[in-house]
Order: structure tokens, then sequence, then C-alpha cells
């Protein structure tokens, strides 16, 4: 790794005239950083996100994919990802709490997106609005301009709403406005919609996201991202942020193990990061996207969010040994249903409360499991309550789905005792609340052929299931 060496002693004067809590005091250099993973408790509560392999072969309005096994490589063309842009950079550090509005909304929130619209995501108009979302988000969480924001609530926003582009209602990394300008953050009218503002009636929202299980081993945690990104899904992590980070300048970057005398740095599963008081870490967190991987070097790509002057033109080769050390969550964005539809089968599908269904029985050293998957698509987005799959002997199957909002994606429930579900008609129903708060039910019923696993008998259910949240079923 090649270093600059000038970011941290740039940041350091900077930050007592450049950033600040709302703009009335002066913030610590190294808590500039505003990545937030989620509590154990929001953990628990989010939709979990199966391998892409478990959605081999489906041709429906659910994530189709070709995966059968992981490629070695796979790496997502810059061609098709959104312009790096800049939260701040070394010479104007800005507001770099937006940095999860960033990696989330802007990075895979606008991919996600495009997936579905088919738009040039290299034009700004065809890429989420960052300044709206975050200042957005901000007000949701009760937070000041500057602060640090949640994945989780700008993804949700994405699913609810649709969001104004990038070029409509630009990002200035400041809050408060310069006297006669209205060049900055806090200058955004928020409340806005595509009723109030044409500027808002774009296809900039998202279907529906997953989080990624706490799994025992990050082995298999990586070996899921690497699905997704094999087939050209953009996947989001918060980390915390290692002390050289920022003065990164290419090659294959590996976390410092040891910090320099007096410097704010400290120690986190073996590697050095900026240490921060504020955090539960102990260090400086932030969100990037993870667009690629390489097992030959054993490295993840990430689009960042410091300007193109970052890096190799804004995107990093983290090592697996570093990511592995300092990540604490990550999530996925599926896209949005398709509206005026593509086809017939898609318009149909867009009052469908079910489209799809099928097994998928997962294998792994610690035991078998058996995943019936079910694909929705809602005709409006929905803040999801419960979801209950009736088996065909009239057995109710409820999960709580911690009100996450949905338009289009996926659910399932899990069997851990070596049968499979019977086959035949499920019952299909979803309870939540519209955006302005009006309760609604959605039913429907979905057809479930036979797991293609003849060692696996089919059985009622019983006890003993989890759900999308990988918690026990109610």
């Amino acid at each position: 790794m090649r270093r600059k060496g000038s970011w941290i002693a740039a940041l350091v004067l900077a930050a007592a005239s450049a950033c600040s809590d709302g703009g009335t005091s002066p913030r610590e250099p190294f808590d500039l950083f505003g990545g937030t993973p989620p509590s154990e408790a929001e953990l628990a509560a989010q939709p979990k996100a199966l391998p892409a392999t478990a959605f081999s072969g489906r041709v429906s309005a659910a994530l189709a994919t070709t995966a059968t096994e992981t490629p070695g490589t796979a790496v997502i063309p810059e061609s098709e990802l959104p312009p790096v842009q800049a939260q701040g950079t070394p010479g104007n550090d800005g507001y770099p709490g937006s940095c999860e509005v960033w990696s989330a909304g802007y990075a895979m929130g606008s991919y996600a997106a495009n997936l579905a619209n088919r738009n040039d995501i290299k034009q700004l108009a065809n890429t989420v609005s960052t300044a709206y979302v975050y200042m957005t988000v901000l007000a949701e969480e009760r937070k000041s301009c500057g602060e640090g924001t949640a994945p989780a609530d700008a993804l949700n926003y994405l699913v609810a709403s649709t969001a104004p582009s990038l070029a409509s209602i630009p990002y200035y990394p400041v809050c408060e406005c310069p006297s006669g300008s209205d060049e900055c953050l806090e200058a955004v009218t928020l409340g806005q919609s595509c009723a109030s503002n044409p500027e808002f009636c774009t296809d900039l929202s998202i279907g529906s996201w997953n989080g990624f299980a706490k799994e025992p081993e990050f082995s298999t945690t990586l070996d899921t991202i690497k699905t997704w990104l094999s087939v050209g899904y953009v996947v989001q992590t918060t980390i915390v942020v290692p002390y050289e980070f920022a003065d990164y300048t290419g090659g294959l970057y590996d976390a410092p193990t040891s910090c320099p005398s007096g410097a704010k740095c400290t120690l986190y599963r073996g590697i050095a990061c900026i240490a921060s008081d504020k955090e539960k870490s102990g260090c400086a967190q932030h969100g990037v996207a993870i667009v690629g991987y390489d097992d030959t070097t054993g490295a993840v790509k990430i689009q960042n969010s410091f300007g193109a002057a970052w890096g190799e033109s804004g995107y990093m080769w983290m090592s697996y040994p570093t990511f592995e050390a300092i990540y604490l969550a990550a999530t996925i964005a599926f896209p949005p249903p398709v509206r005026g539809a593509a086809s017939a089968t898609d318009a149909a599908r867009t009052s469908a409360a079910a489209d799809d269904a099928w097994q998928w029985v997962e294998r792994r050293a610690s035991g078998t499991s058996v995943h019936l998957i079910v694909a929705t698509t809602l005709d409006e987005p929905l803040r999801l309550e419960r979801i209950t799959l009736a088996a065909p002997d009239g057995t109710e199957m409820t999960q709580s789905y911690g009100g996450h909002f949905f338009a289009r994606g996926h659910h399932y429930v899990t069997r851990h005792d070596g049968f499979q579900f019977e086959a035949g008609t499920y019952g299909v129903r979803l309870e939540g609340t519209t955006r302005d708060g009006t309760a609604r039910v959605v039913e429907g019923s979905v057809d479930v052929a036979p797991a293609p696993d003849a060692d696996l008998p089919p059985a009622p259910v019983g006890g003993g299931l989890t759900g999308t949240t990988r918690e026990p079923l109610s």
C-alpha cells in the first residue's frame, strides 16, 4: 500500500473550522465518520439474506439468478455503477456522517433501482439524492446534520418512496448555508413527494432489503456476500475505520496491526483503528459499498465516498483478513416492482400477493435446512408487521417482520428437522400499514412443488421453525 501521509494532518487542521455539530461546537477530528451498525435487537429483527444460489433458475418476480456455484472472481464493471462521489474530501472534509446514505442509498440503492428501470446510471438524473435522503433520515432519527445514520432507515425510505435524483437535489458537504447561499444540506426542504413536486416522480426506489445473519464463522457471511456479487448485486457494509484507511492510494490494502506512538488509535480484532469514545466498537465507523471480489488475491473491491481522487479512482481492494477484522454489518437491496410494466406478466404481478414459491435445501457442516421461499409483489409498499403462511393442512406459520417496508422480494420459513415441506397450495397473508398509516391485509395463495431432494421425506410442519429474520416463529 502507498501512503500520502497528509490526510490525517489536514483533517486535524480543518476539523474545527469545517465540521461542527450543526455549526455550533467543534467535532473531534477522528469522530467525523458516521457508520451506524444495527444494535443486537435491530439485527435480530432484520430480514436475513439467503445465498443467491437459493434463487437459481427461478423465473418470477423474485430474484431470478443463474447462480449454481460461486466463481473465484466477480467484479461489477465500473461502467455499470453510479459515479464515484464525495461526501467530503481531505481538503474539504465536510460532514462524513452521511457515509451510510452514500453507501446504502446512493451506491446500492441507485444500482438496485436501475436493475429494474435500466436507465443510464452514469447520469446523475438516474441516481438517488443523498442530500434529500440523508436529511430525511436524520429527521426520522431525531439527529442533527452531520451525525451518522443507520442504513436501514435509508433503505426503508427507498422502499416506501421514490427519491429525487442527485441532479435535482445536489449534495453539499456542509450543513449551515454560507451567507447569501442555499448550497448546504439544511436548505433541503423535507416532506416532499411526487404529489407536491414533479422532481420526486422518479423510478428511484427499491423493492426490499435484507441484512446478513451474524454467522458463527465469518467465512459463511463472506461466502453469502460473494454469491450476490457474482450475480451482479451491490452489497453495502458498515466497518470500523482502520488507522491508515484514509491514506490509501492503491494496491491491496491490509490494515496496520499496531498504532503509531501517541496517535488517537486503538486496536480492534487485531488491527489498528481510528479511536472513538462515542462508538461501542471503540473505533470510528464508516459505510462503503462492496462491488466485487477476487479469491486469487483474497480481496473485496469497495466503492468509497471520498471522491475519485481517493484510492484507485474512488475504489479500494481490501484483503479478506482486513475485511473480516473490521466488519460490523451488511445489507443488500433488491429491485423495485416494474410499474407500468415491461410486460403483461409484470403488470399482473404488481397487484399479486404471491408470485412464486419453492423449496431450497441448504446443506452445511452443522446440518441440513430446508427453506420454503415465497416471492411477493405488492401494489403499494407496506410497513410489514406480520407474515403468515398456511400449509395445505391448515397449519399457520406466522412471523414478525419488525416493521420494515416491503414492496417486492421474498420471505421464507425454515425447518431444521430433516424433513421437507409438504407439496401443495399454501396461503399467504401479509399484514402491515401503508405510508399514511392505514392498516392493510394482503392475501393470496401459491403452489409449492416437492424439494428436489429425494433423501428428505415430506412431513407436516411442527415446532422449531424459523422465519426470514432467522428468529423462531410465533
